[in-house]
């Protein structure tokens, strides 16, 4: 009894501390619903070009500050996204990828965003084009590493 207590514990612990993987799942239905058109699961995954037989898809974060960002191009299948940034996506799960954003503004391609340390949606991760703005420093000369001493002791120096 109490190793089956402590194998459930143990299995409990595993799952809840377990990455879930990033997915991007496309569907020829407007609603996720029937097979798989293409699924796209990995723990790193940034440019995900949606097929023309798809027409919706269904996303999923490894974080809940995480996200996705929309774009009304693609270079090729399985290529990059261009066009229009349409924004990041208002809802994970299930996106009709032909009416989310309006008449004529077809999602064809999505892009991973991982928040952390993004501001403002610009930045390395942000899914947007342009580096982050530098810190600025009031005195640089705080950040200078310390001189270092040379010892004997330390360096195995006989003097």
């Amino acid at each position: 009894m109490q190793f089956s207590q402590i194998t459930a514990l143990a299995l409990l612990v595993a799952s809840a501390t377990a990455k879930t993987k990033q997915k991007a799942n496309e569907y020829q239905s407007g609603d996720c619903g029937g097979g798989l058109n293409f699924g796209h699961a990995s723990f790193k995954l940034d440019d995900v070009t949606m097929d023309d037989s798809t027409h919706s898809v269904y996303l999923s974060t490894m974080s809940k500050k995480d996200t996705w960002r929309a774009f009304s191009g693609k270079t090729s299948n399985g290529g990059g996204c261009t066009g229009e940034d349409l924004g990041l996506v208002p809802k994970l799960e299930c996106l009709n990828l032909d009416t989310t954003y309006g008449e004529g503004k077809r999602i064809k391609c999505v892009r991973y965003v991982n928040q952390a340390g993004c501001e403002d949606g610009i930045g390395p991760g942000c899914g947007g084009d342009k580096p982050p703005a530098a810190i600025p420093v009031s005195n640089p000369a705080q950040f200078k590493p310390p001189k270092m001493k040379r010892s004997a002791k330390f360096l195995d120096i006989d003097e």
